[in-house]
């Protein structure tokens, strides 16, 4: 398993692009410098009215299968 650490800063208008199908993953920067990308339904814990904000731990199995993400702060 890795775990890899991105702040994420969505608003509610890039919200309702990837709710309405128009894009369906998120691709971010960890703070390792790496890209990172993975379907954005596993955000939908996490989505307030002002979007989504914070920084999120994000584990990768051994297969690049995302395993869980988590909000730390």
């Amino acid at each position: 398993m890795r775990i890899f650490r991105v702040s994420l800063h969505i608003s509610t208008e890039q919200l309702l692009q990837y709710y309405q199908g128009s894009v369906s993953a998120v691709v971010a920067k960890t703070h390792q410098g790496l890209s990172i990308q993975f379907p954005v339904h596993h955000l939908r814990p996490f989505t307030q009215r002002s979007g989504i904000h914070g920084v999120f731990e994000i584990t990768i199995d051994g297969e690049s299968h995302l395993h869980s993400i988590k909000k730390v702060s």
